[in-house]
């Protein structure tokens, strides 16, 4: 028989303990950026982490986490905090069962933060170093802070959070520029102004000045001779309050890619240890997301991988055949000659393009690429046929 615990009997059920910890992003220098703190005391003494702490029995979840961000850091954001997620994982404190709540802000700047209770020391770092493992995290603040970007990353496509990490009053480059960060993508200027602002007709009116999306407040002479520039300041405007005008670019591609093996056959590794990276960002940044992708160096390791194990998708630069015809070629005949059905985009640089992806696509290359960018649209679409159908920005190169 099953033993149940009762709720009239305390004692019966494990202890643990309550504590916050808090994620304040930012801006700095052109990098999403992150509030930490360094440990003064064990466990973890001398470790960078989110500052935060236990709960005290007498304040609410809330009151704890304002608490510590300011005993810890002297800071007070102007902004609710904001819950994102609890983690209780056994193990994830060595000195006795936690769980504990994560709160999130996103801030326009910040004071110098400065160290104070249990921690020695305070800053503010850059979130890529520590999502890629160059700052190492107390506890397990990296799996927290890799969650709090992806929600970040959802969150900003839904409603008007870009604006928070702006002031009162921007541009719409300095806009765009949260997006493309957020995003790890670049977006098409003309696109992003058109779909922002095209519904603001005028600045004499006061109610044509106002959009869906944004406000304009001012504009000003930027001081050059050409007639017409001026810059345009915007806000986020009053009837902003759900959804975005744009969409991730990276979500299609995402979907595609997600649990997918992909031959990659190249003798240059940077090409595909950015690729991996990249394609792994568009699928979620997490293992059970990310592509499978397989690095051979030529035509004939590919052909013998491909008999060996199956693929969704295989990516191969020109290559120089070592005398023999190009590693593409090569590749492209054997696919032929032995009835291996799999999809195959040619990567190469500019050289001879046009002679080599006539080439290429007379022997049944889905394409020829010869950039990162066309390269992954086209990833994209041979994975998951029906074209692009989000109106996004669009996407630079």
């Amino acid at each position: 028989m099953t033993d149940t615990l009762h709720a009239d009997d305390p004692a019966a059920y494990p202890a643990f303990a309550v504590t916050v910890d808090v994620a304040v992003m930012l801006f700095r220098d052109g990098k999403l950026s992150i509030l930490l703190v360094d440990r003064g005391e064990d466990p973890f003494r001398g470790m960078l982490a989110l500052p935060g702490g236990f709960k005290r029995p007498d304040e609410s979840l809330d009151a704890a986490a304002a608490r510590e961000l300011f005993e810890e850091t002297g800071i007070r954001v102007p902004i609710p905090l904001r819950q994102v997620h609890a983690y209780g994982d056994p193990g994830r404190d060595p000195r006795m069962n936690v769980v504990t709540i994560c709160y999130f802000a996103a801030v326009a700047g910040l004071d110098e933060p400065i160290g104070g209770t249990d921690a020695q020391g305070a800053s503010i770092e850059s979130v890529a170093d520590v999502l890629n493992g160059t700052i190492a995290l107390a506890f397990d603040h990296r799996r927290i802070v890799t969650d709090v970007v992806r929600n970040l990353r959802e969150e900003v496509g839904r409603g008007p959070l870009a604006t928070a990490f702006l002031g009162a009053a921007f541009t719409l480059p300095e806009l765009r520029g949260i997006y493309e960060a957020i995003w790890g993508v670049g977006l098409d200027p003309g696109n992003f102004h058109r779909q922002f602002v095209s519904d603001i007709a005028g600045e004499n009116d006061d109610r044509a000045r106002v959009g869906k999306w944004l406000r304009l407040e001012s504009t000003e002479d930027t001081g050059e001779r050409r007639p017409g520039r001026r810059a345009q300041r915007y806000g986020k405007s009053p009837r902003w309050r759900v959804g975005c005008p744009i969409t991730n670019p990276l979500v299609r591609l995402g979907i595609a890619v997600a649990g997918r093996r992909i031959l990659w056959v190249d003798p240059h590794p940077e090409n595909n240890a950015y690729a991996r990276s990249f394609l792994a960002h568009a699928a979620g940044d997490s293992e059970q997301s990310a592509p499978a992708i397989v690095n051979v160096a030529t035509a004939d390791e590919a052909v013998a991988e491909l008999g060996a194990a199956s693929y969704d998708l295989v990516i191969t630069h020109w290559g120089d055949g070592g005398g023999r015809e190009p590693a593409a070629v090569q590749l492209l005949l054997a696919t032929r000659a032995n009835a291996i059905a799999v999809p195959v985009i040619v990567f190469a640089s500019s050289q001879d393009k046009d002679k080599r992806r006539q080439r290429a696509m007379s022997l049944g290359a889905k394409d020829y690429c010869f950039e990162f960018d066309p390269l992954f649209k086209r990833i994209e679409t041979v994975l998951l046929p029906g074209g692009r159908d989000t109106p996004g920005a669009g996407v630079t190169g």
